[in-house]
């Protein structure tokens, strides 16, 4: 009688036990957030599905590894968030930068939390993990923007500080050269000042459209039809630098929001970087889109096969100004991811030193560009 009693008690124990558990399974399911529960010998003891999802794992692949194979966490060591409350009995966040499966940034806030013994001792810890990727991009986006309205302020009233003198410059040169006679030594001189005038207030007519905003007409526009308008300008330049042109263009992409004229632009500015760029063989360009329709964008390549842009320039290629090259002041990628950054979209880069470069534009497609335009 005893024994059947005890046996009661302990299945009625097991019962309560088994369902404690599913009742803290699903309060951590119901969080949001990322949620770990690991031991003092770093293996994880629970996880919530936001930790499942996010891993692509199941339970059973995660319970009883150590977090860090499990979490991908390069702080293992002494700026381990969960190390430290151990050491020290107390909370400790670190913020986390990881990539994604797409090779995008990502960010978590990750906070350790001590569960303490009634001798004091942490036994477990209880991990928070909080994606921040939005507030840090938004973050350094803002400082990009301000960076930009600053050094667009000073371009600007540089450009007005330049333009009347060198009014006067240019004019004085040619009423000079007119003057002199066809015969006279000093007209090479007079040439020479109209000539680099000339290209000081083309210049300063860069300068100032660059700080001036743009005045943009959105139409529905074929973005194969665009791209094909600017290539064919250039067809010449491919065939005289003998650059193969490849087109890859996705069949039956929807219409865009666009300018066509401030687009064809940046096309035109993408196209001829990438002839520069290509200067030994196989000299090859090669223009492609994409659509994505569950993200409602379309994607433009300009992929060429040059010697590719340094890792230490590629977080300076669209600073206003930076330019690698003799000619030119370096407005032309940032007046391009400016255009396409008014029409919702992003300009972005991608190089390996010795394999080219690709830039890419993102564009929102009609129904998408309703919402961020």
């Amino acid at each position: 009688m005893g024994g059947y009693s005890q046996d009661k008690t302990e299945r009625k124990l097991e019962r309560h036990i088994l369902e404690s558990k599913k009742m803290f399974q699903s309060i951590i399911d119901g969080i949001t957030d990322g949620v770990v529960l690991i031991d003092r010998e770093y293996k994880i003891v629970a996880v919530n599905e936001f930790i499942r999802q996010r891993t692509e794992k199941d339970f059973n692949e995660i319970l009883g590894k150590h977090c860090w194979e499990i979490l991908n966490c390069a702080l293992h060591g002494s700026g381990c968030p969960t190390r430290k409350t151990f050491e020290k009995g107390e909370v400790f966040e670190v913020i986390h930068r990881n990539l994604s499966n797409e090779g995008d940034e990502v960010y978590y806030s990750v906070r350790a939390f001590p569960l303490k013994e009634e001798s004091g001792n942490v036994s477990q810890v209880v991990e928070y993990i909080k994606d921040i990727s939005e507030g840090e991009r938004l973050k350094k986006e803002t400082i990009r923007i301000e960076k930009l309205t600053s050094t667009a302020e000073i371009a600007a009233g540089v450009a007005h500080e330049v333009r009347n003198p060198l009014s006067i410059v240019s004019a004085s040169a040619q009423y000079l050269h007119k003057a002199l006679g066809p015969n006279h030594p000093c007209r090479e001189f007079t040439e020479a000042i109209i000539k680099n005038a000339h290209t000081l207030e083309a210049i300063v007519s860069e300068l100032l459209n660059f700080t001036r905003p743009l005045p943009i007409t959105l139409e529905l526009k074929d973005v194969h039809e665009c791209l094909d308008k600017t290539l064919k300008f250039l067809e010449k330049k491919f065939f005289e630098q003998g650059v193969q042109l490849i087109k890859e263009y996705q069949a039956g992409l929807p219409p865009l929001m666009l300018d066509e004229r401030h687009m064809g632009q940046v096309f035109l500015n993408l196209a001829l970087n990438a002839l520069q760029a290509v200067n030994q063989d196989p000299k090859k360009l090669t223009v492609s889109t994409e659509y994505y329709p569950e993200k409602r964008q379309i994607i433009v390549k300009f992929k060429d096969t040059g010697s590719g842009i340094p890792e230490e320039n590629m977080v300076k290629i669209f600073a206003p100004f930076f330019s690698t090259r003799s000619k030119g002041i370096g407005l032309g990628l940032s007046m391009s991811q400016k255009i396409v950054e008014i029409h919702g979209g992003s300009l972005t880069a991608e190089s390996t030193v010795g394999h080219g470069a690709t830039f890419i534009i993102t564009l929102p497609t009609r129904e998408r560009a309703k919402t961020v335009l």
